[in-house]
């Protein structure tokens, strides 16, 4: 089941707009990033269909850690997106539908 990214990511009293941003991993060597100050959500858009998800996951896991918990490091913060993604596509059968992001 596909489901549709939304135009704004809620995270307790925070909003995140998702976008694509081109060449970052060239610029930056990420597939993604989030802007705490100005609510931004940027995501390489030069990836695999679970690439995407799992990008998007791992900013959330970044934002929850942020907001919740106690400073999780790069490599933990890919490993629980990786295993976000795995669970939700292979148990739930969801994928993200990216196609109102810009």
């Amino acid at each position: 089941m596909k489901v549709k990214v939304p135009k704004t990511v809620k995270i307790a009293a925070h909003s995140y707009k998702p976008f694509f941003r081109e060449h970052l991993r060239e610029e930056e060597n990420k597939n993604g990033y989030i802007n705490f100050r100005t609510g931004e959500l940027a995501i390489e858009p030069d990836q695999t269909q679970e690439n995407l998800d799992i990008s998007l996951y791992h900013e959330i896991v970044h934002t929850i850690d942020r907001i919740y918990c106690c400073e999780i490091s790069e490599t933990d913060t890919e490993r629980i997106a990786q295993g976000l993604a795995e669970f939700l596509k292979n148990n739930l059968g969801i994928e993200l539908d990216w196609s109102d992001i810009k």
